[in-house]
C-alpha cells in the first residue's frame, strides 16, 4: 500500500487524481440517483430511465479513466504515432 501512494505521489500529478476521484464519486451519485429514479416510474418509462442510467455509467467511468490516465506523467519521453495506429 505503502509503493501505491508513493507511486500516486510521484508519478502523478495530484490535481488530476483528486480530480478523477470526484468525478467517480459525483458520477456514481449521478446514476444511483437516476437508478432510484427509474425504480419509481412504470415499466414502459422505466426503461427509458435505465437507458439514460447506462450511458450515465458508461460516460462517468470513461471520463473519470481518461482523465486519471492523462494524471499520469511517466518520467521517460512520450510521444504519439498517429500513422502506427492506421497502419
Amino acid at each position: 500500500m505503502i509503493k501505491v501512494a508513493h507511486t500516486i505521489h510521484t508519478d502523478h500529478d495530484l490535481g488530476l487524481v483528486i480530480l478523477a476521484a470526484f468525478l467517480c464519486a459525483f458520477g456514481s451519485w449521478v446514476v444511483s440517483r437516476l437508478y432510484q429514479h427509474a425504480l419509481e416510474r412504470p415499466n414502459n418509462q422505466a426503461i427509458v430511465w435505465y437507458g439514460m442510467t447506462g450511458i450515465t455509467a458508461g460516460i462517468a467511468i470513461w471520463c473519470t479513466h481518461f482523465i486519471a490516465i492523462l494524471a499520469y506523467q511517466p518520467s521517460a519521453p512520450v510521444r504519439f504515432d498517429l500513422s502506427l495506429t492506421f497502419d
